[in-house]
């Protein structure tokens, strides 16, 4: 038996002296999430903790909003704190979308970190009719603006009129009462705050974290609600879908192709239905009058690609893609490269191309014009035929974020869009980067023309590209320039 300064070391003390060695070299991290405005502390918080290049661990506060890891191995951490009805938040994060600041752990060490939770936004106001007086039991929704208006919140008027969307992420919101049918035969269109009948003209709702949007007031506009009747010919489908700028409805198709829709508003509508490899496919207009349609199912569509160079230029035309997504709907993003055929469902299609970085896009052309992205308008039983006049020596951007007391932004997130339509359309929409570790980016194959590039945390999960006019930076590209910028990084209130 050996001995030591305390005396003989048995076995069984070697044993538990190399259980303790791991322990008293691990770290202690303690974290307390409070409420932002009132620093109140927040129980039943969930907060996870992920070690660089390893497998997270989480846990719930107590009721005096802490709770402490122990045995965590020495190491760089990230610290992460969520609640429901709050805006999730990193430490060391000061903007939402931001990622936090990493904390060192070190061996035998106790760390505490504060984490501030702010209250997701919310809009609250009243529907009322024409006399001022609140209407009960109609349907409200809060859109979020984007490239597609997408639903964030849904709520019912209450028996004064009055309603309130919570759990709304910072952003810009379209406020729409939905339609509603009213004794004697009459009816409420669906009506978005500003009192119109058109997104395009409706008024913008711009919400913060810690705020509540208030005194939101929306008279819906009056008018007979349509019935629409239709039946399949050519073809089965088990569904069809009505389209339309406030979403997509479906019903089923009953015995002889026979379907219904009721509660329309008048507006542009699109029919679209699928089934047995055939397709059917119509655009109309409904005013406040029933109406029926017969939609004719075809063979599906065909689309052709083909790519021509522009003079003086040898792009690789092979290099060239074309990407498409249905337009006003879910669903998967076709791809077509130059002297392709491929078979599409019918219906309308946004298109976005991507080049090699040493050529750009100088003309689409049999493409519409309709939206920030070129379109298609696919039929049954037709043949269509795209072309892509394709060009080389293409501009190039490098951009430097800057962040706080001139540093480089480094992760920071970069958007650039195009400052006309046109050109937006031969771009793809907006295009998007993230800054290296340096702050730096680079945007490559862009057509001549203006643009306006942008930095902020605020932005991300937008995918929109839509900022307050002057806030970004304007540069002008030539044929050929390699251009250089130095922006920024900026808080959108």
């Amino acid at each position: 038996m050996r001995s030591s300064f305390w005396g003989p070391v048995s076995c069984g003390a070697l044993i538990w002296a190399a259980l303790l060695a791991p322990a008293l070299e691990a770290a202690v991290l303690t974290v307390t999430v409070v409420e932002n405005r009132t620093s109140r502390p927040l129980a039943r918080a969930q907060v996870t903790v992920e070690p660089l290049g390893g497998a997270p661990i989480s846990a719930w506060t107590g009721r005096r909003g802490t709770v402490t890891f122990q045995g965590l191995a020495p190491g760089t951490y990230s610290v992460r704190a969520e609640r429901a009805g709050f805006a999730p938040r990193a430490y060391g994060q000061r903007w939402h979308g931001e990622p936090g600041t990493p904390i060192v752990l070190e061996a035998d060490g106790h760390f505490t970190a504060e984490v501030r939770l702010a209250r997701l936004g919310a809009i609250s106001g009243e529907v009322v009719d024409e006399n001022e007086v609140g209407l009960p039991g109609v349907s409200v929704t809060a859109l979020r603006l984007g490239e597609l208006l997408k639903a964030a919140a849904t709520a019912r008027t209450d028996d004064r009129g009055r309603f309130r969307l919570p759990g709304l992420e910072p952003g810009r919101y379209l406020v729409r009462t939905g339609a509603q049918a009213l004794a004697g035969g009459a009816g409420l269109l669906p009506t978005y705050y500003g009192q119109t009948a058109s997104a395009a003209r409706a008024a913008a709702v711009t919400v913060r974290l810690d705020e509540e949007v208030e005194a939101i007031r929306i008279t819906p506009l009056e008018g007979r609600l349509a019935k629409l009747a239709g039946r399949l010919l050519g073809g089965t489908a088990e569904r069809v879908s009505l389209i339309s700028e406030t979403g997509v409805r479906e019903t089923t198709v009953t015995e002889g192709g026979r379907f219904e829709f009721s509660g329309l508003e008048p507006g542009d509508w699109a029919l679209l239905a699928e089934g047995g490899g055939r397709s059917g496919y119509a655009e109309l207009t409904l005013g406040e009058q029933d109406a029926a349609v017969t939609l004719e199912m075809g063979p599906m569509p065909v689309v052709e690609l083909r790519c021509l160079a522009s003079e003086g230029g040898s792009p690789d035309l092979r290099a060239v893609s074309l990407f498409a997504r249905r337009k006003g709907g879910e669903g998967a993003i076709e791809r077509i490269q130059c002297g392709e055929r491929a078979v599409w469902p019918a219906g309308r299609w946004e298109l976005g191309v991507a080049t090699p970085a040493d050529s750009y896009v100088a003309a689409i052309l049999e493409a519409e014009s309709r939206s920030k992205l070129a379109e298609l308008r696919l039929l049954p039983g037709t043949v269509t035929l795209l072309q892509l006049l394709v060009s080389s020596q293409p501009a190039s951007l490098e951009v430097r974020v800057r962040g706080p007391g001139g540093v480089g932004a480094a992760g920071a997130p970069v958007w650039l869009r195009a400052g006309d339509a046109e050109l937006a359309q031969r771009v793809g929409g907006l295009r998007s980067s993230q800054a290296d570790l340096e702050g730096r980016c680079q945007f490559h194959g862009l057509p001549p023309g203006r643009y306006e590039v942008i930095s902020s945390y605020q932005l991300r999960g937008q995918a929109s590209g839509d900022w307050p006019e002057g806030a970004g930076t304007a540069v002008v590209l030539e044929r050929g320039q390699r251009a250089e910028v130095e922006i920024p990084l900026t808080v959108i209130e």
